[in-house]
């Protein structure tokens, strides 16, 4: 389809989840159409979930290079970066290096 939600939501067509009880408790089922779209499914139905409960704590990361998304889970909500070591870490040694050129 179109935007976001509609590409979403072509994801979880593929798939669903069955409660369960076992020996142990419950437990939910992933049910997919063919086991390719368990990982896809998972993370789209994951992502369903925060966005339900926490929208304004998933972000983009902020170095304009990289195309991940993160859930934010800092105390104060204050997270940049998907990665401190990678993402954070290329953005400050940048700035560091523009403002030691002369």
């Amino acid at each position: 389809g179109g935007g976001p939600p509609d590409r979403l939501n072509a994801v979880l067509d593929h798939g669903g989840r069955r409660p369960r009880l076992g020996e142990t408790g419950p437990y939910e089922l992933v049910v997919v159409d063919a086991a390719d779209w368990h990982a896809a499914w998972a993370a789209a139905a994951d992502l369903a979930r925060v966005l339900g409960e926490r929208p304004e704590r998933v972000r983009k990361c902020a170095n304009p290079q990289c195309v991940l998304w993160f859930l934010d889970v800092s105390k104060n909500g204050s997270r940049r970066w998907c990665s401190m070591e990678v993402c954070g870490n290329r953005s400050k040694v940048g700035r560091f290096n523009q403002r030691r050129r002369p």
